[in-house]
């Protein structure tokens, strides 16, 4: 009957060996994103925009994940977030400007990090605000 009722306690998870796989899965997928709609004939507007919307997604896969599986305390869940997610884009964006070389993909570089800083609060604020406030 105590079992019931003590609260569960979150699981130990190495937040760098975490953040590390975070990374390798974001510039992982986008990598792999990129090469299947370079080989598809995709205009670049239409990766960059799935990208995105690619983000957004594994954003939301890992904070469902975080709170409901390894029951991550949120000021921790962020921290791993933000530093993954960060980290990718930039990495991302580094791949790109060698790749592509062109001019706009360093704009990347400076742009695209604050976005998904933007994104990672927000996604972040309010799913930790509204949907896990009572669990």
């Amino acid at each position: 009957e105590l079992n019931k009722i003590r609260p569960k306690t979150p699981k130990y998870v190495s937040w760098i060996l975490t953040s590390l796989v975070l990374l390798i899965i974001v510039v992982g997928t986008e990598l792999l994103l990129r090469y299947l709609a370079m080989q598809s004939f995709w205009p670049e507007m239409s990766i960059y925009w799935s990208t995105w919307l690619w983000r957004f997604v594994l954003l939301g896969i890992w904070i469902y994940l975080a709170k409901s599986q390894f029951k991550l305390a949120d000021d921790k869940l962020v921290v791993m977030t933000v530093i993954s997610f960060s980290l990718a884009v930039v990495v991302s964006a580094i791949i790109k400007i060698v790749y592509i070389q062109a001019a706009w993909t360093w704009l990347n570089l400076l742009v695209e990090p604050i976005w998904m800083l933007l994104l990672v609060a927000l996604v972040s604020f309010l799913s930790i605000k509204f949907i896990y406030k009572n669990k």
